[in-house]
């Protein structure tokens, strides 16, 4: 599995040069090879506004979640440096702008960036989502640098992001942690939360685009929220036998790292497994059981969403990266049994000719697309990913090749949106970074993606410099 992700210089790090950019694209299986894939097309939704701060959330924040709330704010979660071997995670509240469309630095508008919260130390927040009248974010924590995490799954007040109550999972070995990564809200109004628990000491790397676990028993927990918001519910932290909780054990992956909900109330949701195969997870409603469907194709699933199409029984959208010597983004729709209906591999955007340097471009191989959000809009799929080049030494070169590779601005990340058809065919790209109104840009990555009610797109992106917020219009 890989544990890459976009190199971040710090927190004031001068501003790099990157620029807006075309992309190709790359297939696999039945799909046709990328000189006649078809793009049937072209035209992208617009970018409405970009909208960045250096200072809200910690320092070197790296967002890696969102939702957009029924008043039309946005919420982010991620984790910020507290000091030379921690982290501490954090929540922002932001109110989307209408414009620029160019990057503007958003730090001290206290109309945009309306909230923000941060924990402790040693700590990280991975999902978030509303609930009812509530917001829950999961994630861990810990008591030291080197101490077990425990899994956490906090209730907040939306405007002022109070911390209300608090859930805690722990793990029963010594010296193991536990953490919850995933979220989500059933139609019964329940909440589920998925994430892993008997992390071995030294395996608990990271979630997200943080890296990845290397060992641990994936869990799932659903939880009545009237229960944990009761008046007779202390705010000082519960268990999940406190709160009567669901339990379901989930050993066959290291950790459930997101779910969604079929129209029929099954639960779909990721993880890999021991062997990194990514996969599958089918769970009854109720968490009554789960199937395993662990897939051999070596890529790394980290993102799902349940496709709904009028006359048409759900699929699921598994979203990932991976490829042979490098990293391509990647998505496949699968059935509601876990057959794979087809498979897509995209990546490797180019230039605009008046941009690429003299002597041409560094080979594709160089350019890694990694993909970490997927998500219905109208009849189509959305897909949030960062491109860039990792760096030179990343894969075998010859010396005019890596020559090629130092001189090639790519090796800036960008954030990569890929829209496609319900057939795997790609629709439209975006791939571009922050560039503020001194036509300077930041390295730019989509961790996440979502869509409103009206197909409005946002993207949640980790900047060089900070967090960023991208909103771009219903339009295609």
């Amino acid at each position: 599995m890989t544990r890459t992700h976009p190199s971040r210089p710090g927190v004031r790090a001068a501003l790099f040069s990157a620029l807006l950019a075309l992309s190709t694209s790359a297939c696999e299986g039945s799909l046709p090879n990328p000189a006649t894939t078809p793009v049937i097309d072209g035209l992208a939704p617009e970018l409405v506004s970009w909208s960045g701060a250096v200072a809200c959330c910690g320092e070197d924040p790296h967002p890696v979640h969102g939702a957009v709330l029924a008043d039309g704010a946005v919420v982010m979660v991620g984790k910020s440096g507290a000091g030379p071997e921690t982290t501490a995670g954090f929540v922002t509240r932001w109110r989307p702008t209408d414009g620029p469309p160019e990057g503007r630095l958003v730090d001290g508008r206290e109309d945009i960036i309306e909230a923000t919260s941060l924990m402790s130390g040693h700590s990280a927040l991975l999902q978030v989502a509303e609930v009812a009248e509530v917001l829950v974010a999961v994630g861990f924590e810990a008591d030291s640098p080197a101490g077990p995490a425990r899994g956490l799954a906090l209730v907040l007040e939306p405007t002022s992001l109070e911390v209300l109550r608090r859930l805690e999972i722990t793990s029963p070995g010594p010296g193991e942690s536990a953490a919850l990564e995933s979220v989500t809200v059933t139609s019964r109004g329940t909440v589920v939360l998925g994430g892993a628990r008997g992390i071995p000491p030294g395996a608990m790397e990271g979630f997200k685009s943080f890296g990845n676990i290397v060992g641990g028993r994936g869990l799932l927990l659903e939880v009545d929220p009237d229960t944990w918001l009761s008046d007779e519910a202390p705010a000082d932290a519960l268990s999940a036998v406190d709160l009567g909780a669901s339990e379901l054990d989930v050993p066959e992956v290291v950790s459930v790292k997101s779910i969604a909900e079929r129209s029929n109330g099954e639960l779909v949701a990721v993880g890999s497994d021991p062997e990194e195969r990514s996969g599958l997870l089918l769970i009854e409603p109720g968490l009554g059981g789960h199937q395993w469907y662990p897939y051999s194709d070596g890529y790394e699933l980290t993102d799902v969403a349940v496709l709904q199409l009028q006359a048409e029984e759900d699929s699921i959208l598994l979203s990932g990266h991976g490829g042979d010597g490098t990293i391509d983004g990647h998505i496949k729709r699968v059935s509601g049994e876990g057959e794979v209906l087809w498979s897509r591999s995209f990546g490797n955007p180019g230039l605009a000719q008046d941009e690429t340097p003299p002597g041409g471009l560094a080979p594709d191989d160089f350019i890694f697309d990694e993909c970490w959000g997927v998500a219905q809009r109208g009849d189509n799929i959305v897909v949030a990913c960062g491109t860039g080049i990792e760096g030179c030494g990343a894969v075998p070169a010859s010396p005019a090749e890596y020559e090629l590779c130092r001189k090639d601005p790519r090796r800036n990340w960008r954030s990569y949106l890929v829209g496609l058809d319900p057939q795997g065919r790609i629709l439209w790209s975006r791939t571009e970074s922050f560039v503020d109104e001194h036509s300077e840009a930041a390295e730019s990555a989509a961790e996440f993606v979502m869509v409103d009610e009206h197909f409005g797109t946002y993207a949640v992106v980790d900047q060089s410099f900070g967090v960023g917020l991208a909103r771009f219009g219903p339009n295609n």
